[in-house]
């Protein structure tokens, strides 16, 4: 029947439905907005590895800090200020979901019975086996022996940006490991990403977010990790294929991510004792570090030629950007201050820490023209800078955000000025 031949009444029920229908969607996406989202993502499922390198995950903390309302949609938050003290709470706590305007709503988090920390541990336990090692727990009689890795998660974030018909939605997470064997000493963190859009955010939208960024993070602790091959002479046995498989079992079948108290050894004769392990590293201090070592002035020097030994003519012609070419940095409060000088001209850049730890800055610029960058300051080495009159360490600017092409923007380097000009 056609709209011009419907009875009155008819007409008046179709209007009515299709104002209805639009209020209803609205109501619908509102509430999905303003309230509490749960997300059900699993932790990640490892193979085995090959029972001749043992390795054990010690511990795992959160070390994650929440404000009720940050300037910075990448920091932590939840929508009830109360409930930051709350671990019950923090720890299932993923995302805030935010309007196209930027304001804040409700929270994104996890089951009971899930955590971040849980999830982070599974990453590692992934990466561990897929690098060739047998994870075990303290009911192993490999325990004793096997290479302990500690976490620390410093970042493990999702958030929305500000968009048009598409919404940026991105995610960011941070994690330290330690265990010299495994990793090496004072190791930077490692970093797990992702990033996504969708015109309408749905809770489907977070959980594909951050269960492709817990999958790029346990690849990224993979690269970190040193081969099982390096470890196998040392840290397997010599019955350890005719021993019983005691691999760990997946992250949250463990109550607690805590460190497990590490039971002594079964008594074993003098020949058969096993070879120590090295220590756990105590945690860094949260204190001085990075932010004192920047001081002094800073070249760019990535237009260097390292395609064969430098002409002296320039060497000097580096050194003396020293005294007209170069950046100061500093950390004021909650920034990172660049003042950069050329000549007579000087100007200022700042960036918002996003987390700071005694050896590296995960970092946001601020007030940048166009889409502000993400970034990971840290000192790191360059084996040939010396060839060019310049003292180690060098500091970086790893430039992980916006990406083009699938590719990253090139790391930002900064050479320190051997002596004041």
């Amino acid at each position: 029947m056609s709209c011009s031949r419907q009875h009155p009444a008819q007409r008046a029920v179709a209007r009515c439905r299709a104002v209805a229908l639009p209020v209803f969607l609205g109501l619908a996406l509102s509430a999905c907005v303003t309230g509490r989202s749960v997300i059900d993502v699993q932790p990640l499922a490892g193979g085995r590895g090959e029972d001749k390198a043992f390795a054990k995950i010690t511990e795992v903390r959160d070390l994650r800090k929440f404000e009720p309302a940050p300037r910075e949609p990448s920091l932590p938050s939840l929508g009830n200020a109360a409930e930051i003290g709350d671990p019950q709470v923090t720890a299932r706590a993923i995302a805030r979901k935010r309007s196209d305007l930027g304001t804040a709503f409700g929270d994104v988090v996890l089951p009971e019975g899930i955590t971040v920390a849980g999830l982070v541990r599974s990453a590692a336990q992934k990466a561990l086996q897929d690098a060739g090692y047998a994870v075990v727990d303290e009911t192993s009689p490999y325990y004793a022996k096997a290479l302990p890795l500690a976490l620390d998660i410093d970042q493990f974030w999702a958030w929305s940006e500000r968009g048009g018909y598409t919404i940026p939605l991105e995610f960011d997470s941070l994690v330290t490991m330690r265990g010299d064997a495994l990793v090496g000493r004072d190791a930077p963190p490692v970093r797990g990403e992702a990033t996504g859009g969708s015109a309408i955010v749905l809770p489907s939208s977070w959980h594909d977010l951050v269960e492709r960024g817990l999958a790029d993070l346990s690849d990224r602790m993979k690269e970190r990790i040193k081969p099982a091959a390096m470890a196998a002479g040392d840290a397997a046995p010599a019955t350890a294929a005719a021993e019983p498989d005691r691999a760990l079992a997946p992250a949250e079948a463990r109550p607690a991510d805590t460190a497990p108290a590490q039971a002594a050894p079964t008594p074993r004769p003098a020949e058969a004792a096993p070879s120590p392990m090295p220590p756990l590293p105590a945690p860094t201090p949260r204190v001085g570090g990075l932010a004192d070592q920047l001081k002094g002035r800073w070249i760019s020097y990535q237009d260097a030629a390292f395609t064969g030994a430098p002409a002296p003519a320039r060497q000097q012609t580096l050194l003396n950007r020293c005294a007209k070419s170069y950046a100061l940095f500093e950390v004021k409060a909650s920034r990172l201050v660049e003042e950069f000088h050329q000549g007579s001209n000087a100007w200022r850049n700042d960036y918002a820490i996003a987390l700071q730890r005694p050896y590296a800055m995960a970092v946001r610029s601020v007030g940048a023209p166009g889409r502000p960058f993400a970034a990971d300051v840290f000192l790191g080495r360059e084996d040939r800078l010396a060839e060019l009159s310049f003292p180690e360490p060098v500091l970086v600017f790893d430039i992980r955000a916006p990406q083009q092409g699938g590719s990253r923007y090139p790391a930002r380097k900064y050479a320190r000025c051997p002596a004041p000009p």
